[in-house]
């Protein structure tokens, strides 16, 4: 029987693979599952970080997966301001 960690650290990681977009150094969470179309949501963003640092804890993330989303974020953000960019 599987426990709610178990179930927790299967989500996070089928989450990780499907919406987390890494390229080069930085990561970006998608916000549809359209393949032709990544959407990404400042919304998605923050809540991309907040997860990875939970899931660091539990040693399924790293370091680095946060500086990536991280690094996303500080390359999107209006000029002057700390608010990611909108379309």
């Amino acid at each position: 029987m599987k426990t709610k960690t178990d179930i927790q650290d299967r989500i996070y990681q089928k989450w990780e693979k499907h919406f987390v977009v890494k390229k080069d150094n930085e990561a970006y969470i998608k916000t549809t599952n359209d393949k032709d179309k990544d959407v990404v949501l400042s919304e998605s963003q923050c809540y991309g970080m907040l997860i990875t640092v939970r899931a660091a804890k539990k040693g399924l993330a790293n370091q680095k997966d946060f500086e990536r989303l991280y690094k996303y974020y500080l390359s999107h953000r209006i000029e002057g301001n700390q608010v990611m960019s909108w379309e």
